[in-house]
């Protein structure tokens, strides 16, 4: 049975059966076979009550009268075990006797069913009991989110950290972890007052979440602190992403137009690499708070690996490293080897877009420079010459050229890249919504850079209007494969950038992705039922007021049809929750859209 709140792909629901006649298991198995769940049997009380710990079930279906113990001491046994109290346990009993009904309420039961069971009501009885697990679950859920920000909250962080730390000791694997802090605070509140403060920390609560991957954790430690649990993450890749944090945070402003507040924040990172001997929750959070103390102490607004050293250690060494005032601004003018800076294009999470002059080949290029300093420039080099070496092996006309890169005199890295003139997907956006000929063709453009990618064994995962860009020639062009992902087939495969970065943007991720899961081609398909939804329609597919929300859209919700319906159909297919019950491949699905070219007055090219 599929519950409210479940996900199409989520493993079904369990059911511990615990009786003593086989002829009982093979009854339920056939009652209960069109109900999807997933039955664990036992034919003694001590292997029911063994299997529950190893599985902990979402139900118990129990039986009174075990051969040689009491099924009431077996109900007490379970609610007793503080892992497995809130599991719901259903008594089967062959009496009617009330009294023996009431004491098993009394042990802890929520219901009964009496032998021989009518099919009917045992699967009704079975299924109210999970529906009201499954809320209980999403009760629980909600009690550890932080109601300003929508992050996980501070009982959450204490709790998975114990248990992140546990997981990477018992399988020896890294685990890393972020302490962010957002500087200045207090004189935000104080000047701004305490609404625009927390809309301040509410920005910088979904700047975070749009920067992590999947799997992490992003949660509010307290106050105007954030923390963010990185599994499977050395001390290098922590730093790699928090860097990452550190550059979206700065990239945005929060108050109006007119009266722009700049925001930064400064972030200690660290990995279990970092700490000596075993790992524990202390040791970690210590460390991590060194390398927030050694972010703010060489003037904050960066991110900084902490390690073993004291604080004293790290006041010393911060004497030694280049501080704000004694950089050299990067400004129009500058020169970057044989690149000279005209004025910004932009900016965003990773740093400034800058128009430039290639004095070599006589050209205006486009350089995204990355800001970061001498304390991390090592690890944004490894991760900035991966991202371009992937460009550079995507040669093709709909993806955006690399021509090279190199780094400043402080350390900071940048590309150089095609210039471009025209407008991102995004702004197009804003005008109103694409002529459906046009988002026709669009799509068809995409989904030839995809094709090139693919066959490259490389997946973009982050798809969105803001990574695609229409030339005034009126060309699409697919920007930012800073999150690729290389794989050797469908599901299986290690990234193109180093480990620890995004692995997408709510909004128009896979629901793959927002649990976590393997991602292939498919999820790049899914992205795209997702732009070419907006593009037809005007109006994004998913839209939630908070990050939480909208990734529970993604991965439950499906959006409002469209017209007409051939492309409506296509559209459910790309957006499948499932990833198999998508198109296998962009070229299935780019012949699937052909079909649907007939449908518009398509401009000539």
């Amino acid at each position: 049975m599929t519950l409210p709140g479940a996900m199409a792909g989520d493993p079904p629901q369990s059911v511990l059966v615990i009786d003593d006649a086989q002829e009982i298991h093979d009854l339920i198995q056939a009652r209960l076979k069109a109900e999807g769940v997933r039955l664990l049997h036992a034919c003694d009380a001590q292997t029911g009550v063994a299997l529950a710990r190893e599985h902990r079930p979402d139900l118990f279906l129990l039986d009174l009268d075990l051969a040689g113990s009491s099924g009431l001491d077996v109900c007490r046994e379970l609610k007793a075990d503080v892992d497995l109290t809130s599991i719901p346990v259903i008594i089967l009993t062959g009496t009617v006797d009330v009294a023996t009904k009431v004491r098993a309420f009394d042990a802890g039961a929520i219901d009964y069913v009496t032998k021989p069971f009518d099919a009917f009501e045992l699967r009704a009885r079975v299924r109210a009991a999970l529906r009201t697990k499954r809320f209980q679950d999403l009760l629980a859920t909600r009690a550890q989110i932080d109601p300003l920000t929508g992050l996980w909250n501070r009982a959450h962080f204490d709790a998975r950290l114990a248990e992140e730390v546990a997981l990477a000791l018992r399988h020896d694997r890294a685990l890393g972890l972020l302490m962010i802090d957002v500087d200045h605070f207090k004189r935000i509140n104080d000047r701004d007052g305490h609404p625009f403060g927390d809309s301040v920390l509410r920005l910088v609560a979904a700047t975070i979440a749009g920067c992590v991957r999947g799997d992490d954790v992003p949660c509010r430690y307290g106050g105007e602190e954030f923390a963010v649990i990185l599994r499977e993450t050395g001390s290098t890749a922590a730093l790699s992403l928090g860097e990452r944090v550190r550059a979206a945070v700065a990239g945005v402003r929060a108050g109006t137009p007119d009266q722009p507040v700049q925001v930064t924040v400064s972030v200690g990172c660290c990995g279990t690499d970092l700490v000596p001997g075993a790992p524990t929750v202390d040791k970690l959070l210590a460390a991590a708070d060194r390398g927030l103390y050694f972010a703010k102490r060489t003037g904050r607004d960066r991110a900084c690996c902490g390690g073993e050293e004291s604080p004293a250690v790290l006041a010393t060494l911060a004497e030694d490293l280049p501080q704000p005032a004694q950089r050299k601004p990067i400004t129009a003018g500058s020169l970057l080897g044989p690149y000279e800076l005209k004025e910004p294009l932009g900016g965003g999470g990773m740093g400034v877009v800058y128009r430039a002059f290639d004095g070599r080949l006589r050209r205006d290029v486009a350089i995204k420079v990355l800001s970061g300093g001498a304390v991390h420039s090592t690890d944004l080099w490894r991760r900035f010459a991966q991202e371009a070496r992937v460009l550079a092996a995507l040669d093709h006309p709909n993806i955006v050229r690399v021509f090279d890169l190199g780094a400043t005199e402080w350390g900071d890295p940048y590309i150089v890249l095609e210039l471009l003139e025209g407008r991102t997907l995004r702004e197009r956006l804003a005008v109103g919504r694409v002529p459906l000929g046009e988002a026709l063709r669009l799509a068809h453009e995409l989904l030839a850079a995809l094709a090139a990618a693919h066959r490259k064994g490389i997946i973009h995962r982050d798809l969105k209007p803001e990574n695609l860009f229409l030339t005034e020639t009126g060309r699409l062009k697919v920007l930012d494969f800073g999150l690729a992902k290389r794989v050797d087939g469908l599901g299986d495969g290690t990234d193109a950038t180093a480990a620890g970065m995004l692995l997408g943007t709510a909004g128009y991720l896979a629901p793959e992705q927002a649990f976590g899961r393997a991602v292939d081609e498919r999820s790049d398909i899914f992205s795209f039922g997702v732009i070419l939804y907006e593009l037809a329609s005007g109006r994004r597919a998913f839209n939630a007021p908070s990050v939480m929300e909208l990734l529970t859209a993604i991965t439950t919700a499906e959006p409002p049809p469209l017209e007409p319906p051939a492309l409506d159909a296509l559209l459910r297919r790309c957006l499948a929750k499932a990833p198999e019950q998508r198109f296998a491949s962009v070229p299935e699905l780019d012949e699937a859209l052909r079909a649907l070219d007939a449908l518009a007055d398509r401009p000539a090219p």
